[in-house]
């Protein structure tokens, strides 16, 4: 906090931005690391300025605060009055107690568990998010935005959007006392800032910010059939989208190797890179993205402008490092997570020889150190700077290699990993009993290897000779080629008497005997041998031919069908022979 006295003095640099325009190029960065609007004491004026009053006419900005503490008090009465007051409640174990009231407090008191949780490691460096004042502060304002938002519910990450805006409020609140009256203009220096109005206000500001933020805490698709959530798609218009319109050599490579956006856009974004610079630097940031733009577009473009830089930044960090001869510098920048990350930088931009140089530089430092004194991961980054180094061709590099594998060796006999590395990179030393102990002989490697079962999982099964033997061989290249033959075309053929003016018989395609037209050659015989022929399961003729009488008829009475020849009886009376 500060006294009115330096609270008026910032005050009347302010006045001196007429138009909203001017407040905005005001707190841009002069060639340094702060705006002079933030320099004067004036930055939770210019936040409420952009993201509240839009406007630059002081007159109004009490009336619009007056309004928005108002809606918070009561907004704090509606939420926290019930856990502030669970002793007026009935006794949960009461039979007449109201279950779904005890039901809501449980949920409230698991929600504000879980905010608290967030809270107390939040910023840890920084004293002043150590103070109970300051975390039972950000607790209710998360907790009561969570309460208005229940589609989207606390999300980690918001507490570190909110943290910065109440220090920054606080830092510029004045307190002059219960006893304290201030008139005229220091009265509406008092009301913007006002030390009992601190909660208020960074809730009024956050609430502002998590209005165009809203998106990037959203856990499902944003859209029914988008699939995706607000943060993945936006993460994917910046890879997919801009990326490849300004730089498209570093898009296509970052394609090629199968690098999520996610992985490092999600933080930037969702944290306003909260977590990428210094936290002066991440105020002076905000400072030009709350004048810029409040519905946060701009920080797309400012993700794209990193993206290609990370490698400039980190260089120059490391370069700064390498100036300062101090011992915990040193291990600052060979700290073996800050080596992955450049390492797997140029791995990306493809530049190996400054990754191959700067893990030299690492397991040169970490070498000097014992074992005992060196910081967890170390061994990990030693055995992966031999590993990288072995495959250099400088022989320096390969020497190095040689004395990283052989050390490790020395310090544990037991560990596999630095026996082959030691083994590969001094081939002559695999003479020595305690190396090759450790590991284990070929023989035994691949007498456990199924080729058949390795196979069957999935490896491309070769052409099989039976389908190769159904093909026809190329002739060979000193046999002269044969000219193939023309096909022969056969012409269509027509029946002699085939008059086109006729209409075909549709029977044509039937046996003869099939045809309706068909009538066998003889005078009576003939006619009972085609009835018997073609009656068969046909119901009985008006000739008179019984169920009984029908020869052949399988299940009749007893006719014996004989091969060749049609049994006849009387026709129309009694057969001949025996029942």
């Amino acid at each position: 906090m500060r006294s009115l006295q330096d609270a008026s003095a910032s005050w009347q640099d302010l006045k001196q931005y007429k138009t909203l325009k001017d407040l905005q190029e005001a707190v841009r960065l002069d060639g340094g690391h702060t705006s002079p609007a933030a320099s004067s004491g004036l930055r939770s004026a210019c936040w409420k300025t952009f993201l509240l009053f839009d406007s630059v006419d002081t007159v109004i900005w009490p009336k619009t605060l007056a309004s928005s503490r108002s809606a918070y008090n009561s907004l704090r009465m509606h939420f926290l009055s019930q856990l502030d007051n669970q002793d007026e409640l009935s006794d949960p174990m009461d039979d007449e107690a109201d279950s779904a009231t005890w039901t809501a407090i449980h949920k409230d008191e698991e929600l504000r568990a879980e905010i608290q949780q967030d809270v107390d490691r939040c910023m840890p460096e920084n004293l002043y998010f150590r103070q109970p004042d300051t975390q039972r502060t950000l607790l209710d304002i998360l907790f009561i935005w969570a309460k208005l938002n229940p589609d989207i519910n606390y999300r980690q990450g918001m507490h570190e959007l909110l943290a910065p805006i109440l220090w920054v409020v606080e830092r510029d609140a004045i307190d002059l006392g219960p006893s304290s009256r201030a008139l005229g203009e220091d009265a509406t220096v008092r009301v913007v800032f006002d030390a009992e109005s601190i909660e208020h206000d960074a809730f009024a500001l956050f609430s502002q910010v998590m209005r165009s933020a809203k998106g990037f805490y959203e856990p499902g698709p944003s859209l029914p059939h988008a699939g995706e959530n607000a943060i993945v798609h936006r993460s994917r218009r910046i890879f997919e989208e801009m990326l490849p319109k300004v730089d498209p050599e570093l898009a296509q490579h970052l394609r090629t190797n199968d690098i999520v956006p996610q992985i490092f856009l999600m933080r930037w974004i969702r944290l306003l890179f909260g977590r990428e610079f210094g936290f002066d630097d991440v105020l002076s940031m905000w400072d030009v993205i709350f004048a810029e733009d409040p519905t946060l577009e701009i920080v797309d473009h400012i993700c794209l402008s990193m993206i290609p830089s990370a490698i400039n930044l980190l260089e120059t960090f490391f370069g700064r490092l390498e100036k300062l001869s101090n011992a915990a510098k040193a291990e600052i920048r060979f700290a073996p997570g800050l080596v992955s990350v450049m390492v797997s930088l140029y791995h990306n931009a493809g530049r190996r020889a400054p990754a191959l140089r700067i893990l030299a530089n690492a397991a040169q430092h970490w070498r000097r150190r014992k074992a005992a004194e060196r910081p967890s991961g170390v061994v990990h980054l030693l055995k992966a700077a031999g590993s990288a180094l072995l495959d250099s061709p400088e022989p320096e590099h390969q020497h190095l290699a040689t004395d990283i594998f052989s050390a490790l060796h020395k310090e544990d006999e037991r560990d596999r990993y630095a026996a082959a590395g030691f083994l590969a990179a001094s081939p002559s030393s695999a003479t020595q009993t305690s190396l090759t102990a450790s590991l284990q002989p070929i023989d035994r490697l691949l007498s456990t290897l199924d080729t058949d079962a390795l196979e069957s999982a999935g490896i491309a099964q070769p052409t099989s000779t039976a389908a190769a033997s159904t093909r026809k061989r190329p002739a060979s290249d000193d046999q002269p080629s044969k000219p193939s033959k023309p096909k022969r075309i056969r012409t269509s053929r027509l029946p002699k008497d085939y008059d086109p003016s006729k209409t075909p018989d549709p029977e044509r395609w039937l046996p003869l005997r099939d045809r309706s037209t068909y009538r066998p050659k003889g005078g009576k015989k003939g006619k009972v041998a085609r009835q018997a022929l073609l009656s068969q399961g046909s119901a009985p003729t008006a000739g008179g031919d019984s169920e009984g009488s029908r020869p052949g008829t399988p299940g009749g009475a007893g006719g014996e069908v004989v091969k060749g020849k049609v049994p006849l009886g009387k026709v129309g009376g009694k057969r001949k022979g025996k029942r």
